[in-house]
């Protein structure tokens, strides 16, 4: 073969080579190099069963088994070492060889290479060039340009450094690309939902301009995110993404729109605000413009957010606090869309209207809501408002003629003849409402186009809203939490039929809370967002009440829970096969004081259900927390009724264990579609008094399934009293229920009574 190049460190002369070669290790880069260098010369490669030379480059683990394989051949035995990459093996390797070598067991050498990165076949000569010479040189290390796996220190520090440079540069320019469309995105997605939030709460309190300028910025917010998100879109479709791509472009449309709608919304309030201030008298302007103004952008609100409930089939996370309130917000502007079609005869444009406004004292409580102590006349004409205040008995002075009244009356209250002030004696507040009209037209020849009641609890609500206002007249700050002590020294105390200061002081407060209402320093003082809120809340409290003689207008406002109907429970089973039980406590107070104020209430009812019907019981607990020794206190005089379904039988009344005689101590009497059952329970001043009403509802005996629906209806006036439920039903199995189960075994709930509540149970026969 030819000569191979190299200058080891002693002379050397080339030997032949005849026989095989082993090369250990020749999957590495230098080993393949080797192999295929000898096997161009014609050398066998790797004979295992003759060979003069081994090779070992790698599998420094198995350096034994070759060296002994070196041995009992009698072969050349090269240790090819990569200075560059250092390891334990390599070390190990190379002591073996080492002793090898010292015990002269066989002709070794030890090769040590570095700096040949990417020269490797200039290696390759050098290790041939040591391998076939006659040389006593055991231990060689060569150096090359660079190192197989990295560049001389020197170098390659400085290519490196180059290479760090380029690369950190196009890294960071690359990142920088890719990333900043993402976080431009987020960044206005963010800051989009933090304006729809700014602008939500501004719009509901009032601060219109504010509201109008966040919905502005999260709309703008929104189309520059939109406008990034087309710069990565491509990237989305190469990925077949584009499902994620339409979902993802809806959301900024959702976005947009929502700064959109609120946008008109505010318009809506301002509006609003405006034509707030113009019933009151505030400013000057068409109310029928306003009007139709306000209509109009109602309804293209309304319009936006039924676009958006459309749009939002999947909710974007971001926006799911602001899309929350969507559907009640949408439901409550048709209400007020509805309301609007009527509010021309109602604010008398073209035509004075006239309403009575039943003040009623819920402290001293009547089926009603409260005894009639003041009336008001609330008169709109074109728009305007005006409010007069008028004791009561100044308008029942003036009834010609006797009107016989409810037996209760005459008997417990020891009064002759029936007044408007007493004419709230049904828990149905139409009936009232028809009742003090006549009583209205009878005393004081007017008829009013409408009737409307609040009691005190309504005004303690209002000025909860508003906060407290001055009566200059008096020197006072009237509260939420002293209305009923102030109302009660300046009303009540030293009271005689013919004197003015009830009259005086509710026209004082009315006339503070109507100013508050309109403008305070030039801001709105309350929110009337706020102000529509307290006026359902009201309403579902039974604590206000209006009744229209325009049909079209008193359908609306009983469908915004205002008209105070005694109600009837209709059966939803497509079978027809429904028990209805319904409830009702209606109180009177007859004992001419305000011992209500004092008197705290439970209400329990257990129904049990067998199999030809139900059995309930119902059990009253009173407390009359009154000193004995205070003005307006005293014993509580309760004409007690119960309204059950006419179906019902009743069986027993006890009043504290003492069953009462059913043929002789008890009035019963049929009204609104229901049996009534009255008595007087008197409570003395810090006393308690327990009730139990026990009654049946017979149950077709053949019905395998059916729906058992129960309706409770609040007293007008009452507060939030406790009210339990529990139901037993031995023999039947429930499949649904409209209310959550508190207790196993039985069907068990424990709330109050502020408002209407309605049970609904679906059973079938079997075990619960």
């Amino acid at each position: 073969m030819n000569e191979i190049s190299g200058k080891p460190k002693t002379t050397t002369e080339i030997e032949p080579v005849n026989d095989g070669i082993l090369i250990v290790g020749e999957k590495s880069f230098l080993g393949s190099q080797l192999r295929e260098i000898l096997a161009s010369c014609g050398i066998k490669i790797n004979d295992l069963q003759g060979f003069n030379y081994i090779f070992q480059l790698g599998d420094f683990e198995k350096i034994e088994f070759f060296l002994k394989k070196a041995t009992g051949a009698s072969a050349k035995f090269l240790l090819i070492l990569n200075e560059d990459v250092d390891t334990k093996l390599s070390k190990k390797a190379e002591e073996a060889v080492e002793k090898f070598i010292q015990a002269q067991k066989l002709n070794a050498k030890i090769i040590k290479l570095s700096g040949f990165a990417g020269e490797e076949i200039e290696a390759v000569k050098k290790i041939l060039k040591i391998a076939f010479s006659h040389t006593s040189q055991k231990t060689f290390s060569l150096t090359g340009p660079g190192t197989f796996w990295e560049k001389s220190k020197k170098s390659q520090g400085a290519v490196a450094k180059k290479r760090f440079i380029f690369w950190g540069i196009l890294s960071a320019l690359l990142l920088f690309l890719l990333t900043f469309p993402i976080t431009f995105i987020l960044a206005n997605i963010f800051l989009g939902t933090v304006n729809l939030k700014n602008a939500r709460e501004a719009v509901f309190s009032s601060k219109f301009e504010e509201g109008k300028r966040e919905a502005l910025s999260a709309q703008e917010h929104f189309t520059s995110a939109e406008n990034g998100f087309g710069q990565i879109v491509p990237v989305f479709y190469l990925l077949g993404r584009e499902e994620q791509v339409r979902e993802i472009e809806n959301w900024f449309k959702i976005g947009q729109d929502l700064g959109g709608a609120t946008r008109h919304l505010v318009e809506v309030g301002q509006e609003g605000q405006k034509l707030a201030r113009l019933i009151l008298g505030q400013a000057e302007g068409r109310i029928d413009e306003l009007l139709a103004r306000v209509a109009a952008d109602v309804s293209l609100v309304e319009g936006e957010l039924a676009l958006i409930e459309a749009r939002t089939v999947k909710k974007p996370p971001v926006l799911d606090k602001n899309l929350e309130q969507i559907g009640s917000l949408r439901k409550n502007l048709v209400k007020f869309k509805n309301l609007l079609g009527v509010a021309p005869w109602v604010l008398g444009l073209g035509e004075k209207r006239t309403y009575l406004v039943l003040f009623q004292n819920n402290f001293e409580l009547r089926p009603g809501g409260g005894f009639i102590g003041t009336i008001g006349f609330l008169t709109f004409t074109d728009g305007k408002l005006d409010l007069q205040v008028e004791d009561v008995y100044t308008a029942d002075g003036q009834l010609r003629g006797h009107v016989e009244p409810p037996k209760p009356i005459k008997n417990y209250l020891g009064q002759i003849h029936w007044y408007l002030r007493d004419s709230n004696w049904e828990p149905d507040f139409p009936t009232n409402a028809r009742q003090a009209a006549w009583f209205l037209e009878k005393e004081l020849g007017i008829r009013p186009d409408g009737v409307i009641a609040v009691d005190l609890a309504f005004v303690k609500k209002i000025l909860a809203l508003t906060g407290p206002v001055d009566l200059g007249d008096y020197q006072e700050k009237i509260s939420s939490e002293n209305l009923f002590l102030k109302a009660q020294i300046y009303s009540q105390e030293g009271f005689f039929p013919g004197s003015t200061q009830k009259k005086d002081f509710l026209s004082s407060l009315t006339h503070a809370l109507f100013t508050k209402l309109a403008m305070e320093n030039r801001q709105p003082a309350v929110s009337w967002l706020g102000m529509g809120k307290t006026i359902e809340e009201a309403a579902q409290e039974k604590h206000l009440f209006v009744f229209l003689k325009n049909e079209l207008a008193q359908k609306l406002v009983s469908e915004q829970g205002l008209g105070g109907e005694v109600k009837n429970v209709k059966c939803p089973a497509p079978n027809g096969k429904c028990l209805d039980d319904y409830l009702m406590i209606v109180e009177a107070n007859l004992g001419v004081n305000k011992s209500n104020y004092f008197v705290k209430r439970e209400i329990k009812k257990e129904t049990e259900f067998e199999n030809d019907g139900i059995r309930s019981k119902i059990v009253l607990v009173y407390e009359n927390t009154s000193p004995v020794n205070i003005s307006f206190g005293g014993v509580y005089k309760n004409y007690l009724r119960i309204l059950l379904p006419a179906s019902s039988i009743l069986e027993k009344i006890k009043i504290d264990r003492q069953e009462l005689d059913l043929a002789r101590e008890i009035d019963k009497t049929t009204a609104f579609g229901k049996i009534a059952t009255g008595f007087l329970v008197e409570v003395p001043a810090g006393n308690k008094k327990e009730v139990e009403v026990l009654y049946k509802i017979p149950l077709d005996s053949s019905w395998e399934e059916f729906t058992y629906q129960f309706l409770v209806q609040k007293q007008p006036g009452t507060e939030n009293d406790p009210f339990g439920l529990q139901i037993f039903a031995s023999g039947w199995r429930v499949l649904e229920t409209n209310f959550p189960v508190a207790k196993s075994g039985t069907l068990s709930y424990n709330g109050d009574l502020s408002v209407d509540r309605f049970f609904k149970i679906r059973l079938t026969r079997g075990p619960l």
